[in-house]
This record gives structure tokens, C-alpha cells and sequence, in this order.
């Protein structure tokens, strides 16, 4: 039998999963203005970490927002 926390994760990676094939699912043309709100949400404090930046790429890899560039 799984621990309550074993199942708090389990649960968590399905929401996450989900939100996932939610995102892969955005028309092309939404996807980069999803990821302008998440880099703004990350550049809240001023700085934009290497952590977080490299997060922001992987999830535009995962959702195929092809041509997406936090620098741009």
C-alpha cells in the first residue's frame, strides 16, 4: 500500500501531466503568449535565474512552441 504522501505525489504528477497535454493542446499562436506569463511571473523579483530559464525552455520543448525565445 502507498504512504499518504506517496499518493499526494502520484496525484501531483497526474495534475501535472495533465496540464501538460492541456498546454500541448493550445493553438500554435497561444503558446508564446503562455510563455511570456510564465517568464513574467519568473522575472517578478528582477532576475531571471539560469534554473528558471532553463525551465521556461523545457517546458516551451514539451509543448513544441517552436521559435519561443525568453530573449526575445
Amino acid at each position: 500500500p502507498q504512504s499518504d504522501d506517496q499518493q499526494e505525489n502520484v496525484d501531483d504528477f497526474s495534475r501535472f501531466e495533465t496540464s501538460l497535454e492541456a498546454l500541448v493542446r493550445l493553438p500554435p499562436l497561444a503558446k508564446p503568449e503562455f510563455l511570456k506569463a510564465c517568464e513574467a511571473v519568473v522575472k517578478y523579483d528582477g532576475a531571471l535565474s539560469d534554473i528558471e530559464d532553463n525551465f521556461l525552455f523545457a517546458i516551451a520543448d514539451v509543448i513544441d512552441a517552436s521559435g519561443w525565445n525568453a530573449l526575445a
